[in-house]
């Protein structure tokens, strides 16, 4: 069948169809490209406003670091500064942060001035916790900032402070008997303590050989020393020492079987208690407990409860 236009065409039924599929995609492209119209490849518009921002949330960064830095929080203060110079770089608010950065690292040469100050006039301790405060405060203020001028490193200049220190005889004796004086106290518990009960002067060996091996060169430590090998010297207590220093290492082998035995590990187990046994005899668990209650420092009794 055909149909005959107005001008006298003959159009075929097929022909309709076809022509209506192309007025329908024809319709349907300009409709998609209306609604998502592609952006040129080169959007200058797009890059003003994502360096907008940047230069914004660089501005926060700044803003943030400042009232961190009335507050005298230093180093959360230097890190908001660099959080602004690494969005927008040194340019605009980025160079304000680094100028800040710039007068932190002003007042930590100041303090390491300070330090310096505090040595000679042998304030030695005063000198060195300056200087170890300071190395933490003020290190890595410049670190990963394309920068041309060569700052003074003031963490490795506080560390040199702390090195003179601890090689200076006269400094270490002020400083070790600072450190060791503060372990007094708990050696006076001991002391009173393994007075009332002797398995305590296991601790209290440990407690002056801790302080004298650490505190050598400060009257401290070495008041701590002649202690030690004064108990040393005495048969009577060092032998209470030795033998509280066996139930010890029988107690925490028990437990270490227990545990293991607890948890399926039984080679441990087996293992640990051979070394009881090779030291200790054959005996069982219950035995060496039996053994450590035996071999444990006791307190001496009155006078009359003796003669009871």
């Amino acid at each position: 069948m055909t149909f005959k236009d107005t001008d006298g065409v003959r159009v075929t039924p097929l022909a309709v169809f076809l022509l209506s599929i192309c007025a329908v995609a024809i319709i349907g492209i300009g409709s998609v490209a209306s609604a998502q119209p592609f952006p040129p490849a080169d959007d200058p518009q797009d890059e003003a406003r994502q360096e907008a921002a940047r230069q914004a949330r660089a501005a926060e960064y700044f803003a943030e670091g400042q009232q961190l830095l009335a507050e005298n929080k230093i180093i959360q203060a230097k890190t908001k500064f660099k959080a602004a110079i690494g969005m927008v770089g040194l340019t605009g608010v980025g160079q304000s942060a680094f100028q800040a950065l710039t007068q932190i690292h002003s007042q930590g040469m100041g303090e390491i001035q300070k330090a310096i100050e505090l040595a000679k006039q042998q304030k030695y301790i005063e000198a060195l916790e300056l200087a170890r405060a300071t190395r933490s405060i003020y290190a890595n203020l410049f670190a990963g900032l394309n920068i041309q001028h060569n700052y003074p490193n003031i963490a490795r200049l506080a560390r040199e402070i702390e090195e003179k220190l601890e090689k200076d005889p006269t400094a270490q004796a002020q400083i070790q008997e600072k450190e060791a004086s503060g372990r007094l106290p708990r050696i006076r518990v001991l002391e009173r303590v393994a007075s009332e009960d002797p398995a305590r002067y296991y601790d209290l060996y440990k407690a002056y050989r801790r302080v004298a091996k650490r505190f050598p060169n400060c009257p401290t430590g070495q008041d701590c020393a002649t202690q030690m090998e004064s108990l040393r010297n005495d048969k009577k207590i060092w032998r209470m020492i030795n033998d509280e220093r066996k139930c010890r290492w029988i107690e925490d082998k028990l437990q270490t079987i227990s545990m293991c035995e607890a948890n399926g590990m039984t080679d441990k187990a087996r293992e640990t208690y051979e070394e009881l046994t090779k030291r200790f005899g054959k005996r069982t668990p219950e035995e060496f407990r039996q053994l450590v209650a035996e071999k444990r420092p006791k307190p001496e009794k009155e006078d009359d409860e003796r003669d009871e």
